[in-house]
């Protein structure tokens, strides 16, 4: 931003408008209602609740790999904590960035999905089917052990 823009926008009593063109407009109103059609006329949470039970299930799975610490989560989102030690769950000290490596072989194995500490996060749509699902937890104890050996 130029020092000139910056100053005006400093300014007391200075208002910063976007100008969004989309903001009130009737397409993005009808694409809004249409978009709440569909989403009301699925059965989005109860296939979601579904898709839950399954990638939970099949995330427990993931609890014998080497340097697996836990694997815990709530909802679709499932969290596995690698650990230098799985029994004592201590964290990679001389590799602290073994998660972000996992995520990285993920990534190059078609599997997106975040590194926080020393965890994988996993995040999939509210509309992952059982097949898909399964096709992620394939893929990233694959990663994983890429990464950690075993």
């Amino acid at each position: 931003m130029s020092e000139r823009i910056c100053r005006a926008i400093a300014e007391p009593n200075a208002t910063f408008s976007r100008g969004d063109t989309y903001n009130g407009h009737p397409a993005s109103h009808a694409a809004a209602l249409r978009n709440l059609e569909i989403l009301l006329g699925v059965e989005l949470a109860e296939d979601a609740a579904r898709s839950d039970e399954h990638l939970q299930r099949r995330a427990q799975e993931l609890s014998h790999l080497p340097h697996m610490g836990n694997v815990r989560g709530v909802g679709l989102k499932p969290r596995e904590d690698l650990a230098a030690d799985e029994k004592t769950r201590a964290p990679f000290a001389l590799a602290p960035h073994v998660p972000e490596q996992a995520r990285d072989e993920a990534d190059d194995r078609g599997l997106s999905c975040r590194s926080l500490r020393e965890s994988i996060a996993l995040a999939p749509p509210l509309i992952a089917t059982e097949s898909q699902i399964d096709d992620i937890l394939d893929t990233l104890p694959a990663a994983i052990l890429a990464v950690v050996g075993g």
